[in-house]
């Protein structure tokens, strides 16, 4: 009976033993396994795809996507009038800012043009049977009297105090009446045959199309430089074709009753430039993008014909030696558009 009490005790004793060490294990020694049949990773969610939108922008090329750097089209100064001094070898209409008060300007006198964009009005006319009114929107430029006396020779400042005035397409300006309700005005009436000058200091409108039609205009040019070729100046003189030279910045001078206009411009910009591509070599050629810069003048004749002399020199960082590198070549032609 005591030996079966002994053996009984003693494996009770190391079944404990066995269960304690396994509990110190399991506490204190790594896992170098991962779990496999217990115990399951969680399951992640596939993240949803948004869905495409219904009008995908469109692709866009970056400035840096431009073939070697080479600008081929500029914003010109053609439709901007900001500062730029405009003569008219007639009277002609204005308008106030309200668009309730007609002025006119005597012919030669000089405005300034005070906006880079024209106003847009919105008008009224009666129709055929003076029953109805038709609305219209029209362009105007908001423009000042130039307050100096001469401006590089043209047009003269303002003395007359009344000048004539044109019927023809007179607008009726719109407003509200007494009851509130927008529309031409009612007591509006179309001047006489004279209107009052406009008075210094005044911003007076213009419209867009006399403002297309000015005798003369000076100011500020920008745009887009071309040639239609370059003679070199220096070594075997070599003739390339033509070449976008990059912008353009010069100022406008008109030359009173002549038709003409004449631009001194400087030019700056990546190109386009034929370089051989040995070392002596003129059969054999390849275009590398380097860098133009130079002056001319370019003139324009009664506002179509352009007229053009240029100097510009060319700078290549080329694998091979070009021999026309920073020296002068020259271009003239006329009835070439060199400022675009």
């Amino acid at each position: 009976m005591n030996a079966k009490l002994f053996f009984a005790s003693s494996a009770a004793f190391g079944a404990l033993l066995y269960a304690g060490s396994a509990f110190a294990q399991a506490q204190f020694t790594p896992l170098t396994t991962p779990p496999t049949a217990d115990v399951q990773a969680p399951v992640v969610a596939p993240a949803p795809v948004p869905a495409p939108p219904a009008n995908p922008p469109a692709a866009t090329t970056p400035a840096s996507a431009v073939p070697n750097g080479v600008i081929t089209s500029l914003p010109n100064s053609d439709t901007n009038y900001l500062d730029d001094r405009l003569v008219w070898s007639n009277d002609i209409n204005a308008l106030s800012i309200d668009g309730k008060t007609p002025y006119c300007l005597p012919a030669k006198t000089r405005v300034l043009g005070r906006k880079s964009t024209l106003d847009t009005l919105t008008f009224g006319s009666p129709d055929a049977a003076n029953q109805s009114t038709v609305t219209s929107a029209k362009s105007y430029l908001p423009v000042v009297l130039d307050p100096k006396g001469r401006w590089l020779g043209f047009g003269e400042k303002q003395t007359a105090q009344s000048c004539a005035r044109s019927k023809s397409g007179d607008p009726v300006p719109m407003g509200y009446d007494a009851l509130g309700k927008f529309g031409p005005l009612p007591n509006y009436t179309i001047p006489d045959g004279t209107a009052a000058a406009v008075p210094e200091g005044t911003l007076v409108y213009i419209s867009g199309d006399v403002v297309a039609s000015a005798d003369y205009r000076a100011g500020f040019d920008y745009g887009l430089l071309a040639v239609p070729f370059k003679i070199q100046m220096t070594g075997k003189q070599s003739f390339s074709g033509s070449a976008t030279l990059g912008g353009f910045v010069g100022y406008r001078i008109p030359f009173t009753t002549l038709g003409l206009e004449v631009s001194p411009v400087l030019f700056a910009g990546a190109s386009n430039i034929t370089v051989p591509t040995a070392p002596g070599s003129a059969s054999t050629t390849e275009t590398a993008a380097g860098f133009s810069y130079g002056g001319g003048f370019v003139t324009r004749i009664k506002d179509s014909v352009q007229v053009g002399l240029v100097v510009g020199f060319d700078h290549v960082d080329s694998a091979q030696p070009y021999a026309y590198n920073d020296k002068p070549w020259l271009s003239v032609e006329i009835g070439y558009s060199f400022a675009q």
